[in-house]
């Protein structure tokens, strides 16, 4: 009665939202027991770097370690619902589906070996898409498209469930897509779906309850200044105090900073206050880095002392690229 199909999903500190959805070869008590292991490996890890390649090689190395012999198929996706992109690495899993607004559906697959399998080869090898105009992703375990015995099959058919509105505008559209999709059958392996909405997600360029938006050039400092000023009124009339403000605007100014020095152009600045704490995106067109929160050895040097500040003013701080 118990196995081994998994799906999740947890918001990070900055907003991102990491989902994944996996299947432990088996049955029975000794494949939920690796299941509940492999999904809180994920989320442990997803809290310390959000990266969909990194969390499934560390998976694959807790699982050989832990239990060598048994192995998994899983997929791990990072929704940035700001920047608009869909991060995702795959480890043997069945594709999800994602579907765009002109009715294109894209299946999200990378070929990685299955957890537990990859010990002497390569790492994982994740990829980043433009989801700005996606509107559902759709995850999935194999017990569905697999039904009749014929994966292929069952994918073309989940693609043409996709075009379908009524079944996703239902209380429970998961359940839904699994009573269109089988018909009345029964179900010969476990099921797991999980189907996600993404086109609720307001623009970036818009400005609503929760999200306010500002666009200036990187070297225009009366609208910089605008803008920090701004964030700073916004936030002490949701309840904050003059040292957030401090705090806030001595952030926004260093983020500013490095865009100014690093990444001429322009600067897209988003502050998300549909969380427990507001969240302050900076974008900018430079290179990413990854960034590690030390001071710089040398205690004279000119750089690495803003990065540091501001990971210690805030309660997560996060590059990517």
């Amino acid at each position: 009665q118990i196995g081994g199909d998994w799906y999740d999903a947890v918001r990070l500190f900055d907003g991102r939202i990491v989902i994944s959805i996996g299947d432990v070869a088996g049955k029975g008590l000794h494949a939920a027991v690796t299941m509940g292991n492999m999904r809180q490996i994920i989320r442990g890890i997803a809290q310390v770097h959000a990266d969909p390649a990194l969390i499934l090689d560390a998976a694959d190395r807790a699982l050989r370690l832990e239990l060598p012999g048994q192995f998994v198929t899983a997929f791990v996706g990072v929704l940035d619902p700001i920047a608009k992109t869909l991060a995702f690495a795959s480890a043997g899993h069945p594709p999800p589906l994602l579907k765009f607004s002109d009715g294109r559906i894209e299946a999200l697959s990378d070929g990685g070996l299955p957890l537990g399998l990859r010990e002497g080869r390569e790492d994982a090898v994740g990829r980043i898409i433009d989801a700005s105009l996606a509107t559902r992703l759709v995850l999935y375990t194999d017990g569905l498209t697999e039904l009749f015995r014929r994966p292929l099959d069952g994918e073309q058919q989940l693609r043409a469930l996709l075009a379908d509105e009524s079944i996703f505008r239902s209380e429970h559209p998961a359940r839904a897509l699994k009573a269109a999709f089988f018909n009345g059958a029964v179900a010969s392996d476990d099921v797991a779906i999980l189907v996600i909405d993404i086109d609720s997600y307001p623009d970036a360029g818009s400005v609503t309850p929760t999200i306010q938006h500002w666009t200036f050039d990187a070297h225009e400092e009366p609208a910089a200044r605008a803008a920090r000023r701004e964030i700073g009124e916004l936030l002490l009339a949701r309840g904050g105090g003059f040292e957030d403000v401090y705090a806030a605007e001595m952030v926004f100014g260093e983020l500013v900073g490095n865009a100014v020095r690093h990444a001429p152009g322009r600067v897209e600045v988003t502050v998300d206050w549909s969380a427990s704490a507001p969240v302050l995106h900076v974008l900018d067109r430079g290179p990413g880095f990854r960034h590690t929160p030390i001071l710089p050895a040398d205690l004279y040097s000119e750089y690495g002392r803003g990065l540091f500040l501001i990971s210690t003013l805030t309660q997560d701080f996060h590059v990517s690229k």
